[in-house]
């Protein structure tokens, strides 16, 4: 198995979308991430994890087991889509110091938001990972919660910044996976010692890899719409 090392040379283009408006010394991890292991130390003795932002979280129980219940559609790309959640989820939590409601939306979203890919390597995986997280919602009896959920999976790869009327979870979520989508390229305000330090913890394991297969096979597949979960 790749070990994903993220390559040390780093482009200087600065970002594009202006300073980060949601930057936060520190933050809680609420009961709803109990359970969250972090690289440094931690006291759950209260069922909340509380901890400087420079401890990167690697394990958060609600996110185990729903990217776990779907393991088996998966194949060798578990490990790199499951890695890939906890490092999108790594830079939301420095761009948003989330309430604990905030922060369990955000990580069903982030579990989800390219569930839809699997089985069978999809591209077009936006409608199919909403309606997965849609179902989901409402077994757990958080139906409250579709509407916004699914505007931050459908939203998560618009390259401008979210209409001001959504959520702002939403804009959260979209920072946070294209840091990582575009390996720190796209930084909005985050230092790219902290974007190294979620990358070289959590490792990519040929996340990234993938993506390129799938895209260079779509390419051949429709020429004119090759990448059509992006956004504009």
């Amino acid at each position: 198995m790749p070990s994903g090392s993220p390559t040390k040379k780093r482009n200087n283009t600065e970002q594009t979308d202006g300073p980060n408006p949601y930057a936060w010394g520190t933050y809680v991890m609420p009961p709803a991430c109990a359970g969250a292991t972090p690289e440094a130390s931690r006291d759950m003795s209260s069922g909340t994890f509380s901890t400087k932002m420079n401890s990167i979280v690697t394990e958060i129980k609600l996110v185990e087991e729903i990217i776990g219940s779907h393991k088996e559609h998966m194949g060798d790309q578990f490990l790199p889509y499951k890695n890939h959640v906890y490092r999108v989820l790594n830079f939301c939590f420095m761009f948003h110091h989330p309430s604990s409601e905030e922060a369990e939306k955000l990580a069903i979203a982030a579990a989800f938001h390219d569930l839809g890919m699997w089985p069978g390597d999809q591209i077009d995986y936006l409608d199919p990972s909403i309606e997965l997280a849609r179902k989901y919602l409402l077994r757990t009896k958080r139906d409250d919660w579709v509407e916004e959920v699914s505007l931050m999976i459908e939203f998560h790869h618009r390259f401008r910044r979210c209409p001001k009327e959504f959520p702002q979870l939403v804009e959260v979520m979209r920072r946070g996976d294209w840091v990582d989508a575009t390996k720190g390229f796209r930084r909005f305000g985050l230092k790219k010692t902290e974007i190294r330090r979620v990358q070289d913890t959590i490792e990519n394991l040929g996340f990234h890899d993938n993506l390129m297969r799938i895209t260079k096979k779509e390419f051949w597949r429709r020429p004119f719409n090759p990448l059509p979960m992006m956004k504009w």
